[in-house]
């Protein structure tokens, strides 16, 4: 399946449009008959048993015929889009061979609090994990543990456990704050 229209800063020409799919051509192929699919829509389409003809013009067509259009696929990978989290604030234009480097960073992703279990953007994040309830019983939890004398006792075992959480939590809270 090809790439959401949607996505481009710029209207798409309808040369990079699969006719399968209508999206814009995703691991773009080529047929002996000169048509241009996202790889996926013709493995979907060929895999059908009375299906081995060109979507487009019916002409004869196997799968091992098909060849990646390099050239075509890495226009495509060039062009501009909008943060896949635009609705969700983010006003970045990436190229779309950017899209995974950047939603891993962007401060709109949702994300999980890895105390409480819940879901909001990245950038609210480091804030709301200084007034987690549940990273602040851990971490009060961790302080006793401290204190008390040391034992090999399954519970001991278990807030040793912890505490190392806690400190790569700590340590994560810290390095998302710089």
């Amino acid at each position: 399946m090809g790439y959401s229209v949607g996505i481009f800063v710029d209207e798409v020409d309808d040369n990079l449009l699969c006719s399968i799919c209508s999206q814009v051509l995703q691991d773009a192929v080529l047929t002996p008959c000169g048509h241009s699919f996202c790889q996926e829509c013709l493995d979907q389409w060929l895999a059908r048993p009375e299906r081995i003809t060109c979507p487009h013009c019916r002409g004869a067509v196997i799968r091992e015929q098909a060849r990646p259009i390099l050239a075509l696929r890495n226009f495509v990978l060039s062009l501009k889009i909008h943060c896949v989290n635009r609705s969700l604030g983010c006003e970045a234009l990436i190229t779309l061979d950017t899209l995974t480097s950047h939603a891993e960073t962007c401060g709109h992703s949702i994300v999980q609090c890895a105390g409480c279990q819940c879901t909001l953007k990245r950038i609210q994040l480091p804030d709301h994990q200084t007034r987690c309830r549940v990273i602040a019983a851990l971490i009060q939890d961790d302080e006793h543990a401290l204190e008390a004398p040391r034992s090999d006792s399954p519970k001991d075992t278990m807030l040793s456990d912890l505490s190392g959480r806690v400190s790569t939590l700590e340590a994560h809270i810290q390095q998302m704050k710089a």
